[in-house]
């Protein structure tokens, strides 16, 4: 081997590590990146979803009970007439309704592991409303803030175990699969949620302060007779 040939070999050598290690580099701090946009992006604020939960993380070791499910628990499971019961038998029982609109069972299912991952000091009875374990989600759902961030590896896994158990022709079956992965992978990227990370850190967005009147003094419950919102109405006549 020449001593031209040699230099050229060690030239080309440093070139590959200094490729690969460009490479690495780029990979993690992309990885840095993504970490910490998951970590920072606030939960969606659909009909005051983000202050329900930061309510009751700020409160987590006051309740021994709490109701999961829909609007039917939002809008009918009345906390102080619960809490009531209790004292009238010489109980002091303090609940918390975290029901909220259109919530379905996979949801529910993240919203309670959340709380539970808080580590509540009183909790005894989680109470949950009956719901399907549906393996889709609506299509004016799909893709949204809210359905994204329930997405979480361990729920979209348990999401397409569910859609396994179905028999459904194959294509609807790796359409809807492969609806719930991306779903997942927006929710590992924080896909379009750089505006609510950027708001959250400057404080523009997050919990009002004081909290809805609901939350502090009904323990959750939203009576729909409260509601002022131009759905409601109807909702009511109905």
């Amino acid at each position: 081997m020449t001593q031209q040939t040699q230099v050229v070999q060690e030239i080309e050598t440093v070139k590959a590590l200094d490729l690969f290690r460009n490479i690495l580099c780029f990979l993690l701090g992309f990885g840095f990146i993504l970490t910490a946009a998951y970590h920072l992006t606030p939960m969606p604020d659909s009909y005051g979803l983000r202050d329900r939960f930061s309510y009751i993380k700020e409160h987590k070791d006051e309740f021994d009970t709490l109701f999961l499910g829909s609007s039917r628990i939002a809008r009918g499971v009345v906390t102080s007439e619960i809490e009531e019961v209790f004292r009238n038998r010489g109980i002091l029982w303090s609940t918390f309704n975290l029901g909220h609109p259109a919530m379905a069972a996979y949801e529910a299912d993240f919203y309670l592991r959340k709380v539970l991952s808080w580590k509540p000091a009183r909790l005894k009875w989680v109470f949950i409303e009956l719901d399907k374990w549906l393996y889709t989600t609506e299509k004016f759902g799909e893709f949204t803030d809210r359905v994204v961030y329930w997405h979480s590896p361990a729920e979209t896994r348990n999401m397409l175990e569910s859609l396994w158990t179905h028999r459904l022709a194959w294509q609807d079956r790796w359409m809807m699969a492969a609806s719930h992965l991306l779903q997942c992978s927006w929710k590992l990227s924080s896909f379009g949620q750089g505006p609510d990370i950027t708001a959250s850190l400057l404080g523009w967005t997050g919990v009002s302060d004081p909290y809805p009147s609901y939350l502090t003094e009904h323990g959750g419950y939203q009576p729909l007779e409260n509601e002022t919102d131009a759905e409601f109405p109807q909702r009511r006549a109905d």
